[in-house]
């Protein structure tokens, strides 16, 4: 069985996969199971999780290995390219990523264990941001902006770029 903390505000819950039925239980990190609101609030946030993301532009998720034949998600994603100087555009795309990421337009989820970076032998993050309107669902992982882009120039997408260039935030 895998498990996934998740966290929403202050409210922490655990979301099971059992491996062999695929079914999905809810519960409070109390041991409560969740009320069906609370159930379908939560799957909507869980969306990029065990495997939920073949509808989503996925960014900062990355290959295991450079060889495709080495690699654990048989080329899913792509293996992340530094780069020695910072491409045009990289500081003011972290300052709006930055601004999307404290907004009320995400959602951020923050699970157990800690991702190891592809560049360095580090660990660098265990959570994701997520955003979706009536067009599309964009994850994103934490690590993304702050170690990829910002420490070692790796590019975005083009999607995900024009994405964090061209979303309107509302300021109050």
């Amino acid at each position: 069985m895998k498990k996934f903390i998740v966290s929403l505000s202050l409210l922490s819950f655990a979301f099971c996969v059992t491996a062999e039925t695929q079914s999905q239980q809810m519960y409070s990190a109390h041991g409560q199971r969740l009320t069906e609101f609370d159930r379908q609030t939560m799957s909507k946030l869980i969306k990029g999780i065990s495997g939920y993301h073949e509808d989503a532009l996925v960014e900062g998720y990355w290959a295991t290995s450079p060889s495709a034949e080495q690699d654990t998600y048989d080329g899913k994603y792509p293996f992340p390219i530094a780069h020695k100087e910072p491409w045009s555009g990289k500081q003011e795309f972290l300052e709006k990523l930055a601004l999307i990421e404290g907004s009320n337009k995400v959602q951020l989820l923050c699970m157990r264990g800690s991702s190891p970076s592809r560049i360095e032998s580090s660990f660098v993050g265990n959570s994701e941001f997520h955003f979706a309107d009536d067009r599309r669902t964009i994850i994103w992982t934490d690590a993304f902006g702050p170690h990829y882009v910002a420490k070692y120039n790796v590019k975005p997408s083009h999607e995900f770029y024009d994405f964090v260039m061209n979303l309107v935030l509302e300021i109050h």
